[in-house]
Parts: structure tokens; C-alpha cells; sequence
């Protein structure tokens, strides 16, 4: 960037320079005798086409090319990154879904606890101990609630916003029911990268720059260029068209550029800069790819093996509680032990809806790294394509 900046200055100080091949020209027509000009009409077509020797104009057309294709990567790239937002934003609502039911199923069989422990203190088989610490796991829930509540509309919104429509409400789902995505096949293809925006712009942007540095070498080489005129000329208008007044020429122009004041060096300069600053740009940004779907691979896989593991536990300490209720209910134990079984079981079923929504957002971050996935079919291609590749190098 400090180089690009550097010769971008000279330039400018070079455009402020006199040039010698800046001319001014005027013409007229005059009567031989009198003040007044006589007035004449003039109508006609110029063309001019430059040769082009070098490929000055091919690269340049190729340059131009590049950057047109540049620009709807980048505006892909935008909605690429903004899909994978509402994607994750959408689960976070389910996530918050899941927790809401969740606490509101144990605050029901919380409440039917309390009511248990004020009969079982009515009765004076319990002491008071029992029925406040059932209902502080009462007043404890109904908190949470309140809060996973908020945390939800908050969601909301931002979906709405990212959706661009302010007003969206989103009905409670079930984030169980949500599918989960196919299990990644070993040897992904590199060539799958290349499927995502920020990776073809930057490889357009290199193209586009690698062709100016073209342009720019080619303009130190002379240009020619044909040009013809016809038309008519008179100083009457009704004689315009007709045969005595109808002029022609032809010529071309030959440019050497002999004289430039080092504007041609600090152009070719400049090109060659910004080429290898597209060469980085690109670097960079498969680097960057190849991280992503490195980090993104490791993340499926090992939250879905954490997925499994708090499927298991909650499942145990789903049995624990219902044993620690029954034991309370008989008087074997005091209330605490059942508190402490709720608790437990409070805590797996969290972290199990929580591993859930991680497998899930982290298979959402590899369709990203990956520019949108992959199908079956298109790996099957690729590795027989490659394995013809290999039979006919041998």
C-alpha cells in the first residue's frame, strides 16, 4: 500500500507538469474584404480504429472484464455472510425456544413440589425448611423465564431487522425437530473453496491487475490509428448535401511516445504495486478460507460428540430426580436431595439444548466455509475426474 501511495503522488506531481504535446488550435472563416464572418455549415462522420499491435486494448478489455465480474462477488459475498446470520439468529430463537419450555415444565412439576412440601408441613411429616426451599426453586424458575423471555424478543427483533422486516414474529418451534445436517465426508476437495464469493473476487481482482500491468508495459510501444471523415461543407445551407460541397479524408495518427516526462514508468510502477497487492489479497483470503473450513470441520465434530454426551447425561439425571422424588415422597430423605437432583437435571437439560443449537450454528459456519456446501453427486465427479486425471498422466 505504501509503494501503490507512493507512486500515485508522482503521478499526480506529473500530470501537474507542462507536457509538450499540448496544443491549441483555431480556425475560422473570413470573407477576403469585409469585418463581418460569413457563416457556413458543416455536417459529417468521423471514425478513428487503433490498431492494436500490442495488446493495449485485448488486456485492457480483459481488465475491464475482471472487475465487472469482480462486482457481483461482492455483493454475493454480502449475502452470503448476511444468510449465514439470519440462519444462526434463527436458531438462537429455537435455542431460546427449547429453554422456555424447558423451564416451564419444571416449574410446573416445581410448583406441584411446593405444594407437596406445605401439605407434607401441614401434616408434620416435613419442616418449614422444605416448603421455603421448594418455593424459592418456584420464585428461582419463574425468573429465568422472565429473562429467556426477553433475551427471545430481543432475537426477534434482530432477525426482523436483519430480514429487513421490523415487524416479523417468529411462533415458537421446536429445536429438537430441527434436522441435523448430513455427516461430512472425509476428503472434502479443495476445489469446494472455490465456490465462495470473497474467494473468486480476490481472484478477479488479481486478473484485473495483472492485465493492467500489461496495459501499462504496452504503452511504452508506438500506437497507430486510422481514421476517416466525410461529410459536407458550404456556406450555404440548401448546398449542403449536394456533390460540389461533400469533403472526405483519410489518415492515421502515429504516437511515439518518446517524451513523457516518466509518466509511463510511474504507471507501469503503479500496476505492478497493485498487482502484487491483489497477489496477497488472494493468498490471504484462501488462507483464510482454509482456516474456516478447518475450524468450522473440527466444530461439527466434536459438538456433535458433545451433542451425544449430554443426550446421555440428561437422560441419567432425568432418573436420578425421579428416584430422589419418590425417596422424598416416602420419607426417606429430606427435600434437599430433591433440590439437588433438580438442579443437576436443570443443568443437563441446558446443556443439551445448547449442544444441540452448537452442532447445528457450527453446520451452518461450514455451508459458509464451504460458499453454500456440497452435494454427493459433485464430489463423486470430482474424485473421477481426478482419478482419470492420475490413469492419464501414468
Amino acid at each position: 500500500m505504501r509503494e501503490i501511495g507512493r507512486v500515485t503522488c508522482y503521478l499526480r506531481s506529473l500530470r501537474r507538469a507542462p507536457g509538450i504535446r499540448n496544443r491549441v488550435t483555431q480556425s475560422g472563416v473570413f470573407p477576403v474584404f469585409g469585418n463581418n464572418p460569413r457563416k457556413t455549415y458543416k455536417i459529417g462522420l468521423n471514425g478513428s480504429y487503433e490498431l492494436d499491435l500490442w495488446g493495449k486494448l485485448r488486456r485492457a478489455n480483459e481488465a475491464a472484464r475482471a472487475q465487472l465480474l469482480a462486482a457481483p462477488y461482492a455483493k454475493e459475498a454480502v449475502t452470503w455472510s448476511l444468510s449465514s446470520l439470519v440462519a444462526n439468529n434463527y436458531l438462537a430463537i429455537r435455542s431460546l425456544d427449547a429453554q422456555l419450555r424447558v423451564n416451564e415444565e419444571n416449574l410446573k412439576t416445581a410448583q406441584e413440589s411446593f405444594d407437596l412440601a406445605k401439605r407434607r408441613v401441614e401434616g408434620g411429616v416435613a419442616t418449614v425448611l422444605d416448603a421455603h426451599q421448594a418455593e424459592l426453586v418456584v420464585t428461582t424458575l419463574q425468573a429465568q423465564i422472565v429473562d429467556l423471555k426477553r433475551l427471545r424478543a430481543l432475537s426477534e427483533h434482530q432477525l426482523g431487522l436483519l430480514t429487513n422486516n421490523l415487524g416479523l414474529k417468529v411462533a415458537p418451534g421446536d429445536l429438537m425437530a430441527i434436522p441435523t445436517p448430513p455427516v461430512v465426508p472425509t476428503g472434502l476437495p479443495s476445489e469446494l473453496m472455490e465456490a465462495r464469493p470473497d474467494v473468486r473476487q480476490a481472484e478477479q481482482d488479481m486478473v484485473s491487475a495483472n492485465a493492467n500491468i500489461a496495459v501499462a508495459r504496452a504503452a511504452f510501444y508506438p500506437s497507430i490509428a486510422l481514421s476517416a471523415t466525410y461529410g459536407g461543407e458550404s456556406i450555404a445551407l440548401n448546398n449542403l448535401l449536394k456533390s460540389p460541397a461533400r469533403v472526405w479524408s483519410l489518415g492515421f495518427d502515429i504516437n511515439l511516445p518518446i517524451f513523457n516526462g516518466g509518466r509511463l514508468n510511474a504507471r507501469l510502477d503503479q500496476a505492478t504495486a497493485q498487482q502484487k497487492q491483489m497477489v496477497a489479497t488472494y493468498q490471504n483470503t484462501l488462507q483464510t478460507a482454509f482456516t474456516e473450513v478447518s475450524d468450522a470441520l473440527n466444530n461439527v465434530q466434536q459438538y456433535r460428540e458433545q451433542e451425544v454426551l449430554a443426550e446421555s447425561k440428561q437422560k441419567t439425571t432425568g432418573n436420578i430426580l425421579r428416584v430422589a422424588k419418590n425417596r422424598y415422597e416416602a420419607g426417606y430423605t429430606s427435600y434437599l436431595e430433591v433440590l439437588d437432583a433438580q438442579r443437576n437435571h436443570n443443568e443437563a437439560t441446558q446443556a443439551m439444548v445448547q449442544s444441540r443449537q452448537n452442532t447445528l450454528t457450527a453446520s451452518v459456519d461450514l455451508f459458509k466455509a464451504l460458499g453454500g456446501g456440497w452435494k454427493p453427486e459433485s464430489l463423486a465427479d470430482q474424485k473421477i475426474s481426478k482419478a482419470d486425471e492420475k490413469v492419464s498422466k501414468e
